[in-house]
C-alpha cells in the first residue's frame, strides 16, 4: 500500500495531471501538490495557497500576528516523506483555475527559492 504523497507523485510523474487538489478547494484557500524544481532537483511541492484576507482572518494568532499577513509571502519548510511544504499568501480575492496555474508557474520559474519565509510586494494594512 502506498501513501497519498507517493500516489500524488506517481500521478504527476506519469503526466496524468499538472497538479492535484488535496481535499476541498475553497475560493480563499486551497491545498495542491505539484512537481517543480527546488535546490537542483525536481520535488513534490505540498502547497497551501491563501488569500491574504483568509490569512489575516484565520491564521493570525499569538504565533502569527496580523503583521505577518500584510504582504504577499512564500514560506518554505521541509515536508513529510521527502516533499517540500510551502505556504503561499497572495493578494487575490479568490483562487480559480487561472490563479492556481499562475502560482504554480511562479514557483517553477523562480530560480532563487530558499527555505524560510520570503515576503514580497508592498505592505497592505489588514482590513
Amino acid at each position: 500500500m502506498t501513501s497519498p504523497l507517493a500516489d500524488s507523485r506517481q500521478c504527476l510523474e506519469r503526466g496524468e495531471a499538472d497538479y492535484i487538489v488535496v481535499g476541498t478547494a475553497y475560493a480563499d484557500h486551497v491545498q495542491i501538490r505539484f512537481l517543480g524544481p527546488f535546490e537542483g532537483q525536481t520535488v513534490l511541492w505540498d502547497a497551501r495557497l491563501y488569500t491574504l484576507d483568509y490569512c489575516r482572518e484565520h491564521l493570525a494568532g499569538a504565533d502569527r500576528p496580523d503583521s505577518r499577513c500584510t504582504r504577499q509571502f512564500i514560506e518554505i519548510t521541509p515536508g513529510a516523506q521527502g516533499t517540500i511544504s510551502v505556504n503561499i499568501g497572495l493578494q487575490l480575492k479568490h483562487f480559480d483555475e487561472a490563479a492556481i496555474r499562475n502560482t504554480i508557474l511562479m514557483m517553477r520559474r523562480y530560480k532563487r527559492l530558499r527555505r524560510g519565509r520570503h515576503e514580497f510586494g508592498t505592505g497592505q494594512q489588514p482590513r
